[in-house]
């Protein structure tokens, strides 16, 4: 079964006439162990690393929108969730600042953007977490992977699921 993201990423290349080459099943986290809550530390976390490991499409963007859900239809995340991303550069919005047509736009000024997908959301334990995730900014331009969030030493720390697979267009 393909999780939204998965369904998205597909639409997107379908629109890039990458149809043809067919659109294979994106990473999806495995079902946590139990339904422990993902701490919005641990979200932050691995928004944060997404803008480290993505960096040089990011500065292409002027504005970063995140979706904490299956973009578009996710609702925005909290106030106080978005407060904590108010000083980065290039700034960052909520997924409802963002739309997509052949790419990912500011809808108030049209400009360039991505989208920053935390999806299927999990934790097995109050120190594990796994999201899979990635970035949407155009029909070819689109990363997904499944990551292992990990409290350690009291910081949140971000790594690839190796045994998942990774998938760029």
């Amino acid at each position: 079964m393909m999780s939204k993201l998965s369904a998205m990423v597909c639409a997107a290349r379908v629109g890039a006439l990458l149809f043809a080459s067919g659109c294979t099943q994106l990473p999806t986290a495995p079902p946590p162990t139990s339904k422990i809550n993902t701490p919005s530390d641990a979200i932050e976390a691995f928004f944060r690393e997404m803008f480290r490991e993505h960096e040089a499409v990011s500065r292409m963007a002027k504005l970063r929108c995140l979706s904490i859900g299956s973009y578009p239809t996710s609702p925005d995340p909290s106030p106080d969730f978005m407060a904590r991303f108010s000083k980065d550069v290039p700034p960052v919005g909520a997924a409802s600042q963002c739309g997509f047509d052949i790419g990912a736009f500011e809808k108030r000024t049209k400009a360039p953007a991505i989208i920053f997908i935390a999806d299927d959301l999990g934790c097995s334990t109050p120190q594990t977490c796994k999201v899979a995730g990635g970035y949407l900014i155009g029909n070819v331009g689109s990363s997904s992977a499944t990551y292992i969030v990990e409290k350690r030493q009291g910081r949140w720390s971000v790594r690839i699921d190796e045994s998942q697979p990774r998938v760029m267009s």
